[in-house]
């Protein structure tokens, strides 16, 4: 068991040392050295390179090792995940695009709630930015072609997400009715016409 690894986190690693250390009675130095030993690659070169890290170290505080590298290594890589699925959402065969953009709405909340922001005002943009990356990943992921390619093609250069979604219904209301004006024109035009036979001709005088 170490750090990275796909079958466990930073913080399954670090609960295996403090298992260890309860046992043995480690102090904080000897609980760092242990995990020193289970660090690898991306995670050693945090340990060795990362500002905060080697302080924590060598202050010998197990509380800010502990914290940092589960900081790092697995609500980052969380966050990581979590924004991927976001970023590829699309819209299922039966999904109604109101409920495709609540989908939206949620995992990109989701993904600004496992940030942290230094002021308000970065909080604020990162949210803004939020709702516009909301409507592209809508315009991306809706299902029906020619809705997509009507939604895009009349799409502003910046725009929110809930004018996105309301765009988005409109379209789809005006291509519906279209298509049931030109289904009750055909079905019209094919009663009052009705089928066309040949007329019976007699047989031509000489």
């Amino acid at each position: 068991m170490g750090i990275p690894d796909p079958k466990y986190s930073a913080a399954d690693v670090i609960h295996q040392v403090n298992l260890f250390a309860e046992l043995g009675d480690w102090d904080n130095a000897k609980k760092i050295q242990a995990l020193k030993t289970r660090v690898k690659n991306a995670a050693k070169y945090f340990c060795e390179q990362d500002t905060d890290m080697k302080e924590a170290i060598d202050k010998k505080d197990w509380a800010a090792v502990s914290k940092l590298l589960i900081a790092h290594f697995d609500i980052r890589q969380k966050q990581s995940s979590l924004e991927n699925q976001w970023q590829q959402m699309k819209q299922s065969d039966q999904e109604s695009i109101e409920t495709f953009g609540a989908r939206i709405a949620k995992i990109g909340n989701l993904v600004i709630s496992t940030q942290t922001f230094q002021d308000e005002s970065v909080k604020t943009f990162m949210h803004e930015k939020t709702n516009y990356t909301n409507a592209e990943i809508l315009k991306r992921g809706l299902r029906p072609s020619q809705l997509k390619v009507f939604l895009n093609i009349q799409s502003p250069e910046k725009e929110t997400f809930q004018a996105a979604l309301g765009r988005a219904l409109e379209l789809e209301r005006t291509l519906t009715d279209d298509l049931s004006e030109d289904f009750e024109e055909l079905n019209v035009a094919a009663i009052t016409t009705g089928p066309s036979f040949p007329q019976k001709t007699g047989p031509k005088k000489v």
